[in-house]
């Protein structure tokens, strides 16, 4: 949690977890997990989930905080938020897997 909060903290929720996940796991690993398990995919483990949760915690002590969807403002808490992204994180995994070019091939 403390290497988290050092190297990846930042008081934006969303991109604290997208540089937190980046540095501790691959796009092809993150390709085999969900937050749920559903779809025939690993779960994610929970031991994870409670490092970004902690990590996010240290620099959103609140328990509600307002954040922006779509030039909405959605009252929240941090914890659900941290989920939210990391859900939204994995689930693109596929996708930026697909953009990256295969090195070594021509």
């Amino acid at each position: 949690v403390h290497y988290l909060i050092h190297t990846h903290g930042s008081s934006n929720i969303g991109e604290m977890v997208r540089q937190a996940l980046k540095s501790i796991v691959s796009d092809n690993v993150l390709c085999l997990y969900n937050r749920t398990g559903k779809d025939g995919k690993k779960v994610l483990p929970p031991v994870l989930l409670t490092c970004l949760k902690k990590c996010v915690r240290s620099f959103h002590k609140q328990n509600e905080i307002e954040v922006k969807k779509l030039k909405v403002i959605t009252r929240t808490t941090p914890d659900v938020e941290c989920i939210r992204q990391v859900e939204i994180f994995l689930s693109n995994a596929n996708t930026r897997l697909k953009r990256k070019p295969n090195k070594g091939k021509s």
